[in-house]
């Protein structure tokens, strides 16, 4: 049995540890409406052989900073941008391509675009760039050459079956203003 003088202390500390969980329930509430909240995944960045983007909307592309790391990463991206293609949204990897481009070479990709003809196959290809080598130049002289190589994954009407190939490219790149732009590309 409990005495008046223990039930009354009793309740009082049960009282106290309520009202001290229910602040702390409300200091975490309100602290977490300041938090900032966690950036999104953007699913484009995330690899997928399962994922297939079909949709048009181009994402903005944020100039790479000079250097030489910032020259291969154009060129990566570029190669797998540009490989990268599917006649449900056509000639889409030329608008992708269009901030890694200087103005004069994204005109020229732009002349390769037409209008497909109705009915056409299916025709569908996912580019990984796998390695990048320098070729020629330098930082210094805001010019340089990269070899990239990609896969290529191919699938083709019914798209029950992919097939994979290995190719290629040289890709040349230059300094304008603070960004390394893509100037010239050539599959081998």
């Amino acid at each position: 049995m409990m005495t008046p003088e223990q039930r009354k202390w009793t309740i009082i500390g049960l009282a106290g540890a309520i009202l001290l969980i229910v602040l702390l329930l409300l200091w975490w509430l309100l602290g977490r409406q300041d938090a900032e909240p966690e950036p999104e995944v953007d699913p484009a960045a995330v690899p997928s052989q399962e994922l297939r983007d079909t949709t048009q909307d181009t994402p903005a592309v944020v100039p790479v900073t000079p250097g030489e790391a910032g020259a291969q990463t154009v060129s990566r991206n570029f190669a797998e941008r540009y490989g990268t293609y599917s006649t449900d949204v056509a000639f889409t990897n030329i608008s992708e391509v269009r901030e890694l481009t200087t103005p004069e070479f994204y005109a020229s990709l732009q002349s390769q675009v037409y209008e497909l003809p109705d009915g056409a196959d299916y025709q569908g290809r996912t580019t990984r760039a796998i390695s990048t080598q320098l070729v020629s130049g330098t930082e210094a002289s805001g010019s340089m050459q990269y070899r990239v190589t990609v896969q290529h994954e191919a699938t083709t009407s019914d798209r029950s079956a992919s097939q994979v190939s290995y190719q290629t490219a040289l890709v040349n790149t230059e300094l304008r203003g603070s960004a390394w732009l893509v100037s010239g590309f050539t599959w081998e």
